[in-house]
């Protein structure tokens, strides 16, 4: 049998608290079961809303987390550079889906922006028929039949395609 190897780098990460803060009004303190309901519905929304950013785009200074965006490889077209006229965003994906197939992983997630996304869905051929057909299947929008998942974390003009099954670990405390 053949051995498999990993190369691991020690490293250390301080536990870091991820919060966020909104103002209430006098009158949402003096009505309890408003501020209650309040507080239960929108305070997560937002609490979740700011941890997103920091798993994504985080500095890695503290008290930062060091983001998936911010550690990944770069875009790298390689064989493609140059080689396709009039490239569009469907374009890029589909190449940087093949990065990642060159580095041995399968992209299970594609992140983009909402608006990117439907400007993707909006493509059309010099005969006005939409480049992307096939787009959604079942309940979960897809590129070449890999989840999308829209996101306001991502900024416009970027995207995030990766095999975060295997790429990437989370620890909450």
């Amino acid at each position: 049998l053949a051995q498999s190897d990993f190369d691991f780098t020690a490293s250390d990460s301080n536990t870091q608290k991820i919060g966020t803060y909104f103002r209430i009004s006098e009158e949402m303190l003096n009505d309890t079961p408003q501020l209650t309901s309040y507080l239960s519905t929108r305070a997560p929304e937002k609490l979740l809303s700011v941890e997103d950013d920091q798993i994504l785009n985080g500095n890695g200074t503290a008290p930062n987390l060091s983001g998936i965006i911010t550690d990944a490889a770069d875009f790298a077209a390689g064989g493609f550079a140059d080689a396709i006229s009039e490239a569009n965003e469907f374009d890029v994906l589909t190449v940087a889906m093949n990065q990642l197939a060159l580095a041995n992983y399968s992209a299970d997630y594609i992140m983009i922006n909402p608006t990117d996304f439907h400007k993707i869905l909006l493509l059309k051929s010099s005969q006005n028929e939409y480049l992307v057909k096939d787009w959604n299947q079942g309940l979960q929008p897809r590129i070449n039949g890999v989840p999308v998942i829209l996101t306001t974390a991502i900024t416009s003009d970027k995207y995030f395609i990766g095999n975060i099954s295997v790429g990437t670990q989370l620890w909450v405390r």
